[in-house]
């Protein structure tokens, strides 16, 4: 969903490619047929068109979870009236915390490019478990679990329970635990598909296919952002343009990337 009034066609572009990195990829969109000229809307279409092309299908890579404490909020909450729930939940401390726990650990690791995938129950208990992993019913596999401030139901008990016996490490934090060692901790456990140096303005999405794997990185802000780059797992790469069509052969193992105000590039490997 894109929406918004006067904007230009780098900040629609950023809109979009903000929200295909967090894993959206049907849009709607609900801006004027007005709002770009007809060349600008093709340049548009046709890069979203490039980069699900490359970045399209394939398994989401992503060893980390974030488990979906919704127990948590269901327990205390009882709605009434016209009153919304985001209005009354600064009045009840449980699931305040609990909010603030999901919110500033989705924050920490999107900031330090990990990338992630949220889990409930429902698909934990589904999960095949064995050899420092597990890997839910659609195909993903996971080694790290991240558990913010909630409820210790009997449910995540057993959950919990089951996934330390087979070795998947569990990072859980307490009612006012900072999530900031969250990176140190999960990168002692899993290797990143990209080392990006002190960049929280740029996401990342990294996709397996057949035929390789692709990053999408992208810059969430109005101001150019220039870094250094590593790929641990390759020696060379292909850095494109979606919007451009320009290609770049790089050293994957040391090369900047440089991103312009709502740009986004990919690395194939």
């Amino acid at each position: 969903h894109a929406q918004g009034g006067k904007v230009t066609l780098e900040q629609f572009y950023g809109t979009m490619t903000t929200q295909y990195a967090l894993g959206v990829d049907v849009f709607t969109s609900y801006f004027s047929k007005q709002l770009l000229d007809a060349p600008a809307y093709a340049r548009y279409n046709h890069a979203v068109g490039r980069i699900d092309r490359i970045m399209g299908g394939g398994k989401h890579a992503a060893e980390v979870a974030v488990y979906y404490p919704i127990e948590t909020i269901q327990a205390d909450t009882i709605p009434h009236g016209s009153e919304q729930i985001y209005s009354w939940m600064h009045k009840n401390p449980l699931a305040t915390a609990c909010w603030n726990s999901v919110r500033d650990s989705m924050n920490v690791l999107l900031d330090r490019q990990i990338d992630f995938d949220f889990l409930d129950a429902e698909a934990l208990e589904k999960a095949r478990m064995g050899n420092g992993q597990f890997t839910v019913p659609g195909g993903e596999s996971f080694r790290v679990l991240v558990v913010p401030y909630c409820l210790d139901t009997p449910r995540l008990t057993s959950i919990l329970e089951r996934l330390r016996a087979h070795g998947v490490t569990i990072l859980r934090l307490g009612d006012t635990e900072s999530p900031a060692r969250l990176p140190e901790e999960i990168d002692a456990v899993v290797t990143p598909a990209i080392r990006l140096n002190n960049t929280p303005q740029i996401l990342s999405l990294c996709r397996d296919h057949d035929d390789g794997r692709s990053i999408l990185l992208v810059n969430t802000t109005p101001e150019e952002v220039h870094a250094p780059a590593q790929i641990p797992f390759s020696d060379t790469a292909t850095l494109y343009d979606p919007l451009t069509e320009e290609r770049n052969t790089i050293s994957a193992q040391d090369f900047s990337v440089t991103l312009p105000p709502y740009g986004a590039k990919i690395l194939i490997l």
